[in-house]
């Protein structure tokens, strides 16, 4: 009889250890494969203090949806001035910091307000060329964005841009990353 136990609690102990082990390799896996989570501050940089906080979370849903669910990763920047720093190397500049898009889509966007030097602005990168070329990004720069900020409307502006891009992003989802054949 206390070989039969011994069997039996040996048994009892492998299946407890098995499935530890596929514990700790599920969770390690899963780990290495899901993407960083983003906070809001690392998402959205006010310098130029335009937003509330609870402005800030309402974009942020936004955003941090969008990089869920489809990947493009959408950055904003507020500034007094940008201190005699041309716009493309201003959102360059900020795009890299906050490290915008996934290296192998190149898929970040970067919205910024300086409020100083009345300028506004939207950047993306080549991945999303085909479904946001630049004259639809000075488009809703233009009649989304620039017209709020001017009526000091800061956070409907981000609002409405933020909604119109995540909205043509869902809608092309399968050119998101395809870059023009120029340019791969």
């Amino acid at each position: 009889m206390t070989i039969i136990n011994l069997e039996s609690d040996l048994s009892v102990l492998i299946q407890v250890l098995t499935i530890t082990l596929v514990f700790i390799c599920v969770s390690s896996c899963r780990s290495r494969f899901e993407p960083k989570v983003w906070s809001s501050d690392e998402r959205i940089i006010d310098g130029a203090e335009l937003l509330t906080r609870q402005e800030i979370d309402s974009l942020f849903v936004m955003i941090n949806d969008l990089s869920i669910n489809l990947g493009p990763q959408i950055g904003v920047v507020t500034t007094d001035s940008l201190s005699g720093v041309d716009e493309r190397t201003f959102c360059l500049q900020n795009a890299e910091d906050m490290q915008l898009g996934r290296s192998s889509y190149a898929d970040g966007i970067i919205i910024f307000i300086s409020v100083k030097d009345g300028a506004t602005g939207i950047m993306s990168g080549k991945g999303l060329v085909q479904v946001l070329p630049s004259e639809k990004l000075k488009w809703i720069d233009q009649v989304l964005l620039k017209p709020r900020v001017k009526e000091k409307e800061y956070f409907e502006g981000l609002n409405d841009a933020i909604s119109f891009l995540k909205r043509e992003l869902e809608e092309k989802k399968e050119l998101i990353g395809k870059f023009p054949n120029d340019q791969q």
